[in-house]
């Protein structure tokens, strides 16, 4: 009787397969020419390997070589930038390359961070982190300030909210995890 009933359920089973998918075949409808396929879009790398000054005229840029990232005796070379185009917030990774007859850097742009419209409203540390109590001059943070972090001095792990490495080896960003990572509040990079 049980094996009688194995053959039913597998004869039945296998009926609805059969119909569901006849049924789904003939469901699907075609994209319309209105509907677009989902698309990945690579990275867009259009900045690197851009040397300014001076700068291309859709980009607007608030800060300067001041927010370098210090290695105690190391010599001064890379920086990191917050940057704005038409279309993208970013962070650059520059490395000078040369200097003008008057002293001045020439930067190229060596990565891109490409961040969502909505960090136009946080602000980046750069260098002037901590990894579980250890400085590394290499971390570059989008954080968020509050009045409370500005009076202590301090942005506690809960203030961070993405966290890179600014590799001097490769000339990479390298996202990171934001656990153990606090930052001083006292200098911090703002978007244009």
């Amino acid at each position: 009787m049980i094996r009688m009933l194995q053959k039913i359920v597998f004869a039945f089973m296998l009926f609805l397969m059969v119909s569901c998918s006849g049924k789904a075949q003939t469901t699907v409808s075609p994209i319309t020419p209105t509907e677009k396929p989902l698309v990945v879009t690579p990275i867009d790398k259009s900045y690197i390997d851009l040397q300014y000054p001076p700068l291309p005229s859709s980009i607007r840029t608030s800060t300067s070589w001041q927010k370098a990232i210090w290695i105690p005796s190391a010599p001064i070379s890379w920086g990191v930038d917050t940057v704005m185009d038409e279309k993208n917030v970013m962070l650059w990774l520059k490395k000078t390359i040369s200097h003008d007859e008057s002293g001045h850097p020439l930067f190229q742009v060596t990565d891109v961070v490409f961040l969502p419209p909505s960090a136009r409203e946080q602000e980046v540390v750069v260098s002037e982190c901590v990894l579980a109590g250890q400085p590394d001059f290499e971390l570059v943070a989008l954080v968020n300030v509050d009045q409370e972090s500005l009076e202590n001095r301090w942005l506690p792990n809960s203030k961070i909210i993405s966290a890179w490495r600014a590799n001097q080896s490769t000339g990479e960003f390298e996202k990171i995890s934001t656990e153990k990572i606090e930052c001083n509040a006292e200098t911090f990079l703002t978007f244009p």
